[in-house]
């Protein structure tokens, strides 16, 4: 079995797929038409109208699991014992997942339509709810002695996830919030999540108490860095060649970690940014990389880099007490470094955010 530090990014998401999409399906297979369909479309398994989807060239990224299993161990018994938990986190990622789409009217998830442009915004609501429900009934395969703290951490980790999703509407609507307040929503969105899939996985394997925590402290840090990292290339050019659009964020004016911490710097700079950030007008281009050059002048783009690398050194640090062995703390190390690199695991991942 592929070892997750050693092999292709191929090998390593064909077994996380392996394992979880079993009892995935089989969770999905118990929800009523026509919410079944809809999760089936949205997990990559069916079109829109229910016939089955042609996976040619369409990558399955498993994100949860693959953090959950990661942290569980090696690929075997390990992963076997993790197995509903994976399920479960991915159907509380899918939950999370259709409701973002919709609030932020991203109309593409995965390559094709997102469910709310497929089935339409109520259907995709009811879906979300489903799906968060759904969730919490397959961790009743947890295993035993680690099953009533993974549920406690899942309903904690969803009630921080959709206060930062409420949040971050607020900051959105009003095109305005401090740097704490932005810090904040990442946390939640995008830092808890992983704080909790990880921290699960260690739980899968029977660890105490202290690894837990420290997978916790772990998860939050490389969720953290992720995300900002993410935030840096839909500014920046993405140095490791994915097909995006650089200037995304600036032209849809989201108000993201280094957007924050620009216009709070005093000045003509910070005065300037949040114009651009109150006005209705439509930028062109040169009006995007003007932007941009604002940012990098009020020292945006060096904070973010030491923010990253911090978050990173954080994660790093924290290996040696989730685990003794090698090969998992392998696995994590990569993880980590995938952020700064932009090797096969960030690609398995993918963005943990919106």
């Amino acid at each position: 079995m592929p070892d997750c530090a050693q092999h292709s990014l191929n090998e390593v998401r064909q077994e996380v797929v392996r394992y979880v999409d079993a009892p995935l399906r089989d969770a999905v297979s118990t929800l009523a038409q026509p919410l079944r369909r809809m999760a089936e479309y949205h997990f990559g398994w069916v079109e829109a109208d229910g016939t089955a989807a042609d996976p040619h060239g369409r990558i399955l990224r498993r994100r949860a699991a693959t953090l959950t299993f990661l942290a569980s161990g090696s690929p075997g018994s390990a992963w076997e014992r993790a197995r509903a938990v994976a399920a479960a986190n991915t159907l509380l990622m899918a939950s999370a997942l259709v409701h973002d789409d919709l609030v932020d009217h991203d109309e593409c998830r995965y390559g094709r339509a997102a469910v709310w442009k497929a089935f339409g915004a109520p259907a995709a609501v009811h879906l979300g709810d489903a799906l968060l429900a759904l969730a919490f009934r397959t961790l009743r395969d947890a295993p035993a002695g680690a099953r009533d703290e993974i549920q406690d951490r899942m309903a904690a980790c969803a009630q921080t996830m959709y206060a930062g999703q409420a949040a971050e509407t607020l900051v959105e609507q009003n095109r305005a919030g401090s740097l704490e307040q932005v810090i904040d929503v990442a946390a939640a969105k995008a830092g808890n999540p992983v704080e909790y899939f990880v921290a699960s996985g260690v739980l899968c394997s029977g660890a105490p108490a202290d690894s837990v925590s420290a997978a916790a402290e772990f998860g939050l840090s490389f969720g953290m860095a992720f995300q900002f990292r993410n935030d840096l290339e839909n500014i920046w050019d993405n140095p490791h060649g994915d097909l995006h659009d650089p200037l995304s964020d600036l032209r849809e004016r989201r108000v993201t970690a280094p957007v924050a911490f620009a216009w709070q710097q005093p000045g003509p700079v910070g005065d300037e940014l949040a114009a651009y950030y109150q006005a209705k007008t439509v930028a062109d281009y040169a009006e995007l990389l003007r932007i941009r050059g604002l940012l990098e002048q009020a020292g945006a783009r060096t904070w973010l880099e030491t923010v990253i690398a911090t978050h990173m050194r954080t994660a790093l640090e924290l290996i040696p007490r989730i685990t003794t062995d090698p090969r998992t703390a392998a696995q994590l190390s990569a993880l980590v470094r995938s952020v700064d690199t932009g090797t096969d695991m960030s690609g398995l991942v993918g963005q943990t955010g919106r």
